[in-house]
């Protein structure tokens, strides 16, 4: 009875475990990078004659913008078909489009209003360097950040796997996200999608003559710091500017308290940046 009881028991373990691991093979992840609630997500092979059933269903509320979820890959797939998506916003909007979405198991997609991407598909890997210590993972990261990438892969080895916060010490990025695309005990392939400074943003778009990239608030910062720049640079010595520059900070801006509690993740207060100074006349 024990003997036939241990392996009924032993066969359980071994069935479930088959099925979790098998589970874990048949995910992809997907990123809502939308700007707006998806509340409804269908895959199809193309030309198929129905979407089947909504892979979101099971979730409370609708996939807010920034959010992640599992996705069970249908039973049908196949890395070779070429998928159609559909997704439904709130008030029945919706978008289709038709790409070949490369599905794996363990892949991950992000989510756009017409169309899907995977991070790291277009990315050299083999041409990054390898990292295999803080300082040399910090000074590449430092040189991509100079260059306000908005995302940088990085591929470390040798089991190295440094903590986010060290990387971004001492650059201008002021908010980031890891997507941990591979890693297989020794390697890792990251990519950090970063924010940088409204400052640095602006500093970068003068020096380099170039304010493509700017919003409409980064040009107010822009055109407020030109006009300061040419009364900064009209001192004769480089004393009169310091005094400049320590008079305008404290003339234009009020300091005060600030309750940080609502701040998400590691967002950073308006009044720690040149938009809070410059533009709202506030500091903390």
């Amino acid at each position: 009875m024990f003997k036939k009881t241990f392996l009924a028991i032993a066969f359980m373990v071994y069935t479930c475990g088959w099925a979790l691991a098998d589970q874990a093979k048949t995910t992809f992840s997907v990123t809502n990078k939308s700007g707006a609630d998806i509340c409804e997500i269908y895959l199809a092979p193309k030309d198929a004659d129905n979407w089947g059933d909504d892979l979101i269903e099971n979730l409370s509320e609708c996939l807010h913008p920034g959010n992640s979820v599992e996705l069970r890959l249908p039973k049908d797939w196949s890395q070779n078909t070429t998928w159609e998506m559909r997704l439904v916003f709130p008030e029945n909007e919706e978008a289709s489009f038709t790409a070949d979405l490369q599905l794996k198991p363990g892949k991950k997609a992000n989510l756009y209003k017409a169309s899907a991407e995977f991070p790291g598909d277009n990315i050299a890997w083999s041409e990054l360097p390898q990292l295999g210590n803080l300082r040399e993972a910090s000074e590449y990261f430092r040189q991509c950040a100079e260059k306000m990438q908005p995302s940088i892969p990085l591929v470390f080895t040798n089991g190295f796997l440094p903590d986010a916060g060290d990387l971004v010490r001492g650059t201008s990025v002021t908010a980031w996200s890891v997507n941990t695309l591979e890693q297989d005990g020794s390697n890792t392939r990251q990519i950090y999608d970063v924010t940088y400074y409204a400052g640095a943003r602006v500093a970068f778009a003068y020096l380099h003559d170039d304010t493509s990239a700017l919003s409409s608030e980064e040009m107010k910062l822009y055109r407020e710091a030109v006009s300061i720049l040419k009364k900064i640079m009209a001192q004769p010595t480089d004393l009169q500017k310091e005094y400049l520059i320590h008079d305008i900070v404290l003339n234009r801006a009020r300091y005060e308290m600030v309750d940080f509690s609502g701040l998400k993740g590691n967002e950073i207060p308006r009044g720690k940046s040149a938009l809070g100074v410059l533009l709202d006349h506030k500091a903390n």
